[in-house]
């Protein structure tokens, strides 16, 4: 019997504590419930999707107690968020398309999250001492910062997951031909997750580099072990700037008149958490490549 911590949690070392405390736990109820029911995971993503969305349209108004609802409806998706991978994992249908689609379904949850607080800005003039027309060009560049830390944060743990035994990462050459869904949509889906494993492969070239030298070498064991010992100290910088620091960021700024401070987040703190995390993890795994005794002949990443 598989253990319950490994069914409600992706791992120890890459779990934040509040999603130990309160997200996972109370994902992993809502997904036995579920369980002898006709309901798949997949619906269980769409119906997060739905909350999400509809929790976002609340910050337009400017209106505290409908912040406050928009809040707590985002916390309602976040544990729809958890427990639609539990659902699959509690029936043994866990899929790469599930992960790829549940990928999808937090951006768009974050793109509206975006793009309500626009239309509230555009209406209520939130951001000190900036132009109205100006205020489009930092809210996209807020999204656009997003996404990346967002990419950052899943390669560090896919990665850390990915040499502990849990293959939950992807390389670009392994997206040139996989069949992700039976649907009209599977090429659309191939082609952005393909451009999305790029950006990644890009932001953290030896890191990619050595993932792909776990699959060549005949024993990648002590390799393995090395890099797990290494970057588990740089998993919990990515709280800098990941899901649950933007959530604070986001309540706290709706919470305290000022919903522009997850905008201001997202381009100053945020970002330099992600330089930071990937300066340090990029710099131990080009450690690793050129260590001798783990990889030998290792050089500079060709991705």
């Amino acid at each position: 019997m598989k253990d319950p911590r490994d069914l409600a949690l992706k791992g120890d070392h890459v779990e934040e504590w509040i999603d130990v405390r309160f997200v996972r736990p109370l994902g992993m109820r809502v997904a036995r419930a579920l369980l002898p029911r006709r309901i798949s995971a997949d619906q269980v993503t769409f119906a997060g999707l739905l909350v999400g969305v509809v929790a976002a349209h609340f910050f337009v108004y400017g209106d505290r107690r409908l912040d406050v609802v928009g809040l707590l409806l985002i916390g309602v998706a976040e544990v729809l968020d958890s427990a639609d991978g539990q659902l699959a994992r509690l029936r043994g249908t866990s899929s790469r398309w599930g992960r790829i689609l549940d990928g999808y379904v937090d951006n768009l949850r974050w793109i509206s999250v975006y793009f309500f607080l626009l239309l509230r800005f555009v209406h209520g003039g939130a951001f000190l001492g900036v132009e109205p027309a100006h205020v489009l060009i930092l809210v996209m560049l807020a999204g656009f910062s997003h996404s990346l830390q967002a990419a950052a944060a899943d390669l560090v743990q896919g990665a850390y997951l990915g040499a502990a035994g849990k293959p939950v990462i992807d390389l670009p050459e392994d997206l040139e031909n996989i069949v992700l869904s039976r649907r009209w949509w599977n090429g659309v889906s191939r082609h952005y997750y393909r451009d999305y494993a790029k950006r990644q492969a890009l932001l953290f070239p030896y890191t990619v580099a050595l993932l792909r030298r776990f699959r060549v070498i005949p024993d990648p064991g002590r390799l393995r072990a090395a890099y797990l010992v290494r970057q588990r100290r740089f998993l919990p910088l990515y709280g800098l700037f990941g899901q649950n620091a933007h959530l604070a960021a986001l309540g706290a700024g709706l919470l305290l008149g000022y919903p522009a401070a997850l905008v201001w987040a997202d381009l100053t703190v945020f970002n330099l958490g992600l330089v930071l995390l990937v300066v340090l993890h990029e710099k131990s795994a080009a450690g690793l490549l050129r260590d001798p005794a783990l990889a030998e002949g290792a050089g500079a990443p060709s991705c």
